[in-house]
């Protein structure tokens, strides 16, 4: 599943810097926003779902989401 910053980013065909100028974080933290490393500080909440309309639940739960264990090809082949 996609994050949804990088759907809304994808969607108005923007670069990872001016998507971070848009929030007001640098290149580097919107890019670790965006593959799930870190999630916003909690004063950036406002202005990302200000700009981007996003939720800070729908991030969580979209981070949540990813750290679920994957199920093993191998495991599931033997049920």
């Amino acid at each position: 599943m996609d994050n949804p910053l990088k759907k809304w980013r994808d969607d108005r065909e923007l670069s990872q810097l001016e998507a971070g100028r848009l929030v007001g974080v640098d290149e580097m933290t919107f890019s670790r926003w965006e593959r799930g490393e870190h999630l916003p500080r909690k004063k950036r909440w406002s202005k990302i779902e200000e700009v981007t309309g996003i939720t800070p639940s729908q991030l969580v739960d979209h981070v949540k989401q990813e750290d679920e264990p994957k199920p093993d090809a191998e495991s599931e082949a033997a049920q």
